[in-house]
Parts: C-alpha cells; sequence; structure tokens
C-alpha cells in the first residue's frame, strides 16, 4: 500500500507541476508576441527650456524583447514544485486511505468469515468506507447466525420423528430386520448430534486459557485405549497453546478416532517450535484418494461412499475439526504417506 500511495502522490505531482511550467511558457510566449507586434512607448509631458516656449510631448521607446529574470523564475519554479509535493501528499492521502481501510477490514476476517466492527473515525471518504464496511459485517453476521439457527433448528426436530421410528424399529419380531432399522436409525440420529455440534462450534464461546497440549494428547490417548483404540505416542515435547480445552480436545480426539477407525493404530507426535505447536498424527490406512484429499474437510464428506454401511459416522468429523482449529488460529492439512497411512497436521500458535 506504500508503494501504491507513493505512485499516486508521484503521479499528482507531476501533473501539477507540468501544468503550472505550461502555464508559465503560454503567458511568456503571449507577452512576448504582444510586444512584437505592437511596439511600446512612453508618453511624458515637459516645459519648454525657451523662455515663453509652450510645453511639449516626449515620446520614448520602450525596449521590446522582455526577458524575465532567471532568479524570479528559479524561485517561482520552487515554489511550484513545493506547493505541487504539498498538494500531491495530500491528495494522495485521500485516495489511497479509503483503500487501506479495506485492507486492514481484510486482515482482519475472521475464521468465521465476519469483519470486525471497525471504529468510525476520520473524515471524508475513509469515514464513509467505514460505515459501509461496518453495515456489511453486520449483514453478515445476521446472515451467518440465521443459518446456524437453522441448522441447529433441522437437527433438533429430526431427533422426534427419529425416536418415534427407533422405538417402532424395536418392536420389529424379525431380529434380523429389527437390528438393520435400529442401526440405520441411530447411524441418522448420530448424524444430526454431528450437525448439531458443528452450529455450536461455529458459535461457540470465544473464552481461553492455556493447555498444556502434550498432557492432553496422553489423557486423550489413555482414553480411546480404555474402548479399543490403540494409539502410539511418539516425540511429545511440553508444548502450551490457548484456547477452549474441551474443544481443543474434541479436535484431537476426532483425528485420533478418524486414524484408528480408518488406519488401525495411530501414532502422534507434539513438536514445539520457536513460535508454534506441530501436531502430527499418522496411520497405515489406505489414506485418501487424490483427486478428492482436498475435499476432506467439507461437511458429510466421504472418500468411499461403499464403505457408510461398513464404517459408520456422519462425515462430520474433519469439517468440525476444522472449524475448531481455524477458530483457535491454527492451520490442519492431510497428506497421503508412502506406501500406505495418511497424515494429519495440525499447527497452532505457540502461547505467549
Amino acid at each position: 500500500m506504500k508503494g501504491f500511495r507513493t505512485q499516486v502522490t508521484l503521479l499528482l505531482m507531476t501533473a501539477l507541476i507540468l501544468i503550472s511550467v505550461l502555464s508559465i511558457l503560454a503567458t511568456i510566449v503571449v507577452y512576448k508576441g504582444s510586444t512584437i507586434s505592437e511596439p511600446r512607448f512612453i508618453y511624458r509631458l515637459q516645459e519648454s527650456t525657451e523662455e515663453g516656449g509652450k510645453p511639449f510631448v516626449s515620446v520614448t521607446p520602450v525596449q521590446s524583447d522582455w526577458e524575465p529574470d532567471l532568479i524570479i523564475l528559479v524561485l517561482y519554479a520552487a515554489l511550484i514544485a513545493s506547493s505541487s509535493a504539498v498538494v500531491s501528499i495530500i491528495a494522495g492521502n485521500m485516495v489511497v486511505r479509503p483503500l487501506e481501510t479495506l485492507q486492514k477490514a481484510i486482515e482482519s476476517v475472521d475464521p468465521q468469515a465476519i469483519i470486525p466492527q471497525m471504529a468510525e473515525r476520520g473524515d471524508g471518504a475513509a469515514l464513509i468506507t467505514v460505515r459501509l464496511l461496518n453495515t456489511l459485517s453486520e449483514k453478515l453476521r445476521n446472515a451467518m447466525d440465521s443459518r446456524m439457527r437453522l441448522v441447529a433448528a433441522a437437527g433438533h426436530d429430526l431427533r422426534t420423528p427419529l425416536t418415534r421410528m427407533r422405538l417402532r424399529a424395536e418392536m420389529l419380531e424379525d431380529e434380523t430386520q429389527r437390528n438393520k432399522w435400529i442401526d440405520d436409525v441411530d447411524e441418522m440420529m448420530h448424524i444430526a448430534d454431528s450437525a448439531i455440534s458443528l452450529v455450536k462450534e461455529e458459535v461457540g464461546s470465544k473464552e481461553r486459557t492455556t493447555i498444556r497440549l502434550d498432557e492432553l494428547i496422553e489423557d486423550i490417548a489413555a482414553e480411546l485405549g480404555m474402548i479399543g483404540h490403540h494409539v502410539q505416542i511418539g516425540r511429545l515435547d511440553r508444548a502450551e497453546i490457548e484456547g477452549g480445552p474441551l474443544a481443543i480436545k474434541r479436535a484431537i480426539s476426532n483425528l485420533l478416532v478418524n486414524a484408528c477407525t480408518h488406519g488401525e493404530k495411530a501414532s502422534v507426535s507434539v513438536i514445539s517450535n520457536s513460535d508454534q505447536v506441530v501436531c502430527g498424527i499418522r496411520d497405515e490406512g489406505p489414506g485418501i484418494p487424490e483427486d478428492v484429499i482436498q475435499n476432506a474437510f467439507e461437511p458429510f464428506f466421504r472418500a468411499d461412499p461403499a464403505r457408510r454401511k461398513s464404517i459408520s459416522g456422519a462425515g462430520l468429523g474433519l469439517a468440525i475439526v476444522k472449524e475448531i482449529v481455524s477458530r483457535h488460529g491454527g492451520t490442519i492439512t492431510l497428506a497421503n504417506r508412502h506406501p500406505t497411512g495418511l497424515y494429519q497436521e495440525v499447527i497452532f500458535p505457540k502461547s505467549g
């Protein structure tokens, strides 16, 4: 933005100087032309030197070749240059200030794609720009809240008919059919619950506290081990991050369960650098096809729809993780390992 301001200022200053110089040259040309075509004379009334003589008029021709004073021209040129510079700087700032406001607004967009409210100060175009951005932010926030309420309401409304369906399914006499119906209803209820959880993560609390990520991962691995998941812990640096403990635990748990479910077992590591904490999770599963791996964080994504029956889930796990990590200022990436396996990497900013 500084380079753009400099360009605008230089362009305006050059234009003002050129206009001023052309005006001076035009004035000189016109003046010299008029003196050549119409000679100038000075007429003076004088008394006669002879006794009793009458007064007479003397005529003195004026030099027609006008030569401007060099010092005056230099001073005038310096005045033009300095005035043009001042005017150009002021005009350049007026042009660039709204663009700087837009740049700050874009840089301050939060993980929910909402522009924070900006202080309405200044005048002219900058103030109008701030007011328009605040209006846009308010409309975006209202639209986002409306969408979240709609999804949450749909999830809650689905639970009532699903509960009735499950009660009816339990009354079926055929055990095979009964189990199939119950499994399908349970999966639908899980989808509804996951949608509600996703909404809660998007509009969740902004409270933050210091979290020992290494200790949290040890606790998660122990809990998963109790329900039959095998999680191997590798390098585990002492690492502190800022965030909501329950949200971070949910995100890491989802990733480890995903690795254990699709890759039979998982290994996790935590590496603390100077300004960030890297949590890496590896598994030995089939990975995700390269042509669809970029869609893995989309809601209800399934790498292989044919596996839906064999592996339960709503396809919202990674979407929820993405939301949590982004809300905490982090990033998450997926990459296939060779010859098999998937690598899930989460990077959080380091606390302090």
